[in-house]
């Protein structure tokens, strides 16, 4: 919790209660092709009041999404006799979630990012080129105006991301 000043504060807010489900299943469309999803369902509420804290029984607990979920697929193929390739894509989105330190933006929007591979194997190596947040999504996970300077403090996902990865796995 923040206080006007722009000084935190942490209290005991005394019982709080989580439910949820999670499901995740992977399928094998082809011999080549392969489909995994996941997702979860989170609810997370304080069960008790706290005047101090400013926080009333049933209120969602803060930085807790409740819903996830993601979906990727992979498929591979032989080149030749010696190499073998794939290229795997993911979608993940994430929901809005409270922001207990926030002052501005209580309620933090949610986000959906995607990523993408592209792989190489031979005998005991692979080459991989990656890229991750594709679209460049600006995700939060704070926001906060310091009270004394009005500056905003923002914290987000990761940027959009590109890389090769070499791996060697050992003589076979």
């Amino acid at each position: 919790m923040r206080l006007n000043c722009g000084f935190g504060f942490v209290g005991n807010v005394g019982a709080a209660e989580s439910k949820g489900a999670e499901l995740e299943f992977t399928m094998a469309m082809t011999d080549n092709f392969t489909l995994i999803a996941s997702g979860g369902y989170t609810d997370a509420t304080f069960t008790e009041t706290s005047q101090e804290v400013g926080v009333t029984a049933g209120d969602r607990i803060g930085n807790v999404a409740k819903f996830n979920g993601a979906l990727s697929g992979q498929y591979q193929w032989t080149v030749n006799d010696s190499f073998d390739a794939y290229v795997f894509a993911s979608i993940v989105h994430t929901s809005n979630k409270l922001d207990p330190q926030s002052q501005g933006i209580p309620t933090l929007p949610g986000y959906t990012t995607y990523d993408l591979r592209f792989g190489v194997q031979k005998d005991s190596w692979e080459v991989v080129f990656w890229g991750k947040n594709l679209s460049d999504e600006r995700g939060l996970l704070t926001y906060t105006i310091n009270m004394p300077t009005g500056l905003d403090y923002v914290n987000v996902i990761r940027s959009r991301e590109f890389g090769v990865t070499f791996r060697y796995f050992g003589s076979n």
